[in-house]
């Protein structure tokens, strides 16, 4: 007869806040918030412009561009006068494809809300 043991998952809540964070935590709300206020604005219950339901994800979008900038303005005070070291150099090329696409991302969200605020007659076949 072998003697087994049987271990029991528990999560406690510092398990928990080990995988939260605010970054996650802001992109989560603001997908919430802007699903929410689209399905409203689809439905015709919100009665707003669509520049207002892509705020949500306006607000993640600055937040994530504050955090690259201050990225950069930190790596380039702290690492820019030694950057011989091939590290410091793939770090600081590591944060600009992230800087980007943000730009790329906000652009489309903008080309977005232009193509649905124009009133533009729809011709059905």
């Amino acid at each position: 007869h072998s003697s087994k043991k049987t271990y029991r998952m528990r999560f406690t809540l510092k398990d928990i806040c080990k995988f939260f964070n605010v970054p996650h935590a802001t992109f989560a709300l603001s997908s919430l918030a802007f699903s929410f206020l689209l399905a409203l604005y689809l439905d015709e219950i919100l009665q707003t412009s669509i520049w207002v339901v892509f705020t949500p994800l306006w607000l993640w979008d600055i937040a994530t561009l504050l955090g690259i900038i201050f990225t950069l303005i930190m790596w380039h005070s702290k690492y820019h006068p030694r950057c011989q070291e091939d590290a410091d150099k793939h770090y600081f090329h590591s944060i600009l494809p992230h800087m980007f696409t943000m730009l790329l991302l906000i652009s489309f969200e903008i080309l977005v809300c232009i193509n649905l605020s124009l009133t533009l007659p729809i011709y059905s076949v």
